[in-house]
């Protein structure tokens, strides 16, 4: 498949909410997202000062991919977070995620960035395709949470 690149600005929020929707209310996520609380998520993202995006396209300009998330300062530098990423169900393993990571670390190189992170759930599908990208489960990090009364 050809596709095409394009930063994702707010011209493509509602793209992005119809995939991110798609994709992430299946399995293996299940999630309950509505479109209006993927555009305020998503939004949320774009927002930020610091924040960058990108997608990939096919030929009849519909989103097949996205990746979005912030830098960061550090320490040691800066620090790219990739906050959300969505594939086309139909268009998973076929390069597309990869293809998105790629863009992301020319990104990053030219803009100074050191080092990448993320969240994602343990075991599965996601966790696999990210380890055979580069990325590894840092031993000296653990996600902690807190569920606040209701």
């Amino acid at each position: 498949m050809t596709f095409y690149k394009k930063d994702i600005t707010f011209d493509e929020l509602d793209s992005c909410a119809n995939l991110y929707t798609y994709v992430f209310n299946q399995a293996p996520w299940f999630d309950q997202w509505t479109l209006e609380s993927a555009k305020e998520r998503l939004l949320d993202i774009i927002q930020h000062r610091q924040y960058w995006g990108v997608g990939l396209f096919d030929h009849d300009n519909q989103l097949i991919g996205f990746l979005m998330g912030i830098s960061e300062t550090w320490w040691d530098g800066k620090h790219f977070q990739v906050i959300e990423m969505c594939v086309k169900t139909e268009e998973q393993g076929k390069g597309v995620g990869s293809n998105l990571l790629s863009t992301l670390e020319d990104y990053c190189k030219e803009n100074g960035i050191k080092r990448l992170y993320l969240l994602t759930g343990e075991g599965g599908q996601a966790e696999a395709f990210y380890v055979k990208n580069g990325f590894y489960i840092n031993p000296r990090m653990i996600m902690m949470s807190k569920v606040l009364g209701e």
